[in-house]
């Protein structure tokens, strides 16, 4: 009963991670397709619970001064204060903007992604077992 329930959920929560990663690929790369590159400079490192999430300043393309807090964090910081950093914005959404680094982007996707594979694999592989076992009883 409960390895029943188990293989379910497993199946269940990895294809939904999985569905989740190629929607969030699908937006991650239509905001590489539009975003800008300019150069920012980290002004502080705001603690949130464990990690340190830099906020960064940079000027739009319409010499506009913009202030962000990094979506991602890392502790110990990834970033030091007075460091200069790539930025990707979109133009009408400037605000918006990400660390133009290759982890900031697609490592929530990875990760997310991976997971996803496990879950499903773990609960694809009960299903097998299952399948095994009530031909073996049968035959």
């Amino acid at each position: 009963m409960i390895t029943t329930l188990i293989k379910y959920l497993f199946t269940l929560f990895g294809a939904v991670m999985l569905a989740g990663t190629f929607y969030l690929s699908q937006d991650t790369r239509a905001f590489l397709a539009s975003a800008v590159q300019a150069e920012g400079t980290v002004i502080e490192l705001v603690r949130s619970h464990k990690t340190y999430r830099p906020v960064i300043r940079f000027s739009d393309r319409h010499g506009q001064t913009v202030e962000f807090t990094s979506s991602a964090g890392s502790n110990p910081p990834s970033y030091a204060v007075g460091e200069k950093v790539a930025v990707l914005y979109l133009p009408e959404k400037p605000h918006n903007a990400e660390v133009d680094d290759f982890f900031m982007i697609w490592g929530g996707l990875i990760i997310l992604g991976i997971l996803g594979v496990v879950f499903f694999l773990i609960g694809a592989g009960l299903f097998v077992a299952s399948l095994r076992r009530q031909g073996d009883a049968m035959g």
